[in-house]
């Protein structure tokens, strides 16, 4: 459980995770947004309660695709009515990933394409695999003026929602 593997370093909420194997060398594991792990409890709940993620995609799956030493072999689905939805969500998070992936877009990208599958209501209820590049092709669509994300209101409200956690 997180709890008890992070509890003598954190005193945080009760995220739990059973699938987490112990370090044996007792060391915390890191995740891209660093020992923020309220942090990414929040940001599930917001990502589930906007219909970003499915409801059967629990915290404890969740986490497992955030820690930075091992990608998830089966990749959680983003939903959006369209790319620019999905592209302007994880370009609005990129300010809460740590330094060296808030500065270096291929590390970036690539975590995004490693853990992640891309549905919108075009994609006709199969998700899409993006590589990096894929992922940099969204994430610029979405800065056009033609192609705005559809629910830039509601992405700027998480982001706000996520600001509001105690760093």
């Amino acid at each position: 459980m997180i709890e008890k593997e992070f509890s003598q370093y954190l005193g945080f909420s009760n995220f739990a995770v059973s699938t987490v194997p112990t370090p044996s060398f007792n060391a915390v594991r890191q995740t891209v947004f660093g020992l923020k792990f309220d942090f990414i409890e929040k940001l599930h709940y917001n990502l589930d309660a906007k219909g970003f993620i499915d409801e059967s995609c629990t915290k404890e799956v969740f986490l497992q695709h955030f820690f930075v030493d091992t990608v998830p072999a089966i990749p959680i689905i983003l939903h959006g009515r369209s790319q620019s939805d999905i592209g302007y969500l994880i370009d609005s998070l990129r300010e809460f990933f740590k330094g060296d992936y808030q500065h270096d877009s291929t590390l970036f990208n690539t975590f995004w394409a490693e853990r992640f599958m891309f549905q919108t209501n075009g994609d006709a209820q199969i998700p899409k695999v993006k590589d990096k590049n894929g992922i940099s092709r969204i994430i610029s669509s979405a800065k056009t003026d033609d192609r705005k994300s559809t629910k830039e209101h509601v992405i700027n409200q998480i982001v706000e929602n996520l600001k509001a956690i105690p760093q």
